[in-house]
């Protein structure tokens, strides 16, 4: 959430399929996000090239394919309105 006090509150979180579309889950599964503005982040798992580092917490995360461009809420230039029940999204184009 973009809000202004709201930045630290529950994600809403999504998983896109081969066509890129999705659900959002805040609460409970599929069940959308509450109104307001959001930026949008982005993570696309990689193929994983070797194998985890114990020392390292996030070693186990494949690498993101968008290279973090949309990884940081506070640097992504993607966002969104969620206005009603039922949003639709605009299509959103990642280079």
């Amino acid at each position: 959430p973009l809000e202004v006090g709201r930045f630290g509150t529950i994600r809403s979180r999504g998983t896109a399929d081969a066509d890129g579309r999705f659900q959002l889950t805040t609460y409970n599964n599929n069940d959308g996000a509450p109104e307001g503005e959001y930026a949008v982040t982005v993570y696309w798992p990689g193929k994983r090239t070797s194998r985890p580092d114990p020392n390292d917490e996030n070693s186990d995360l494949p690498p993101d394919q968008l290279g973090l461009r949309y990884n940081d809420p506070a640097k992504t230039s993607l966002n969104v309105i969620v206005q009603g029940p039922a949003t639709q999204l605009k299509t959103m184009e990642l280079q």
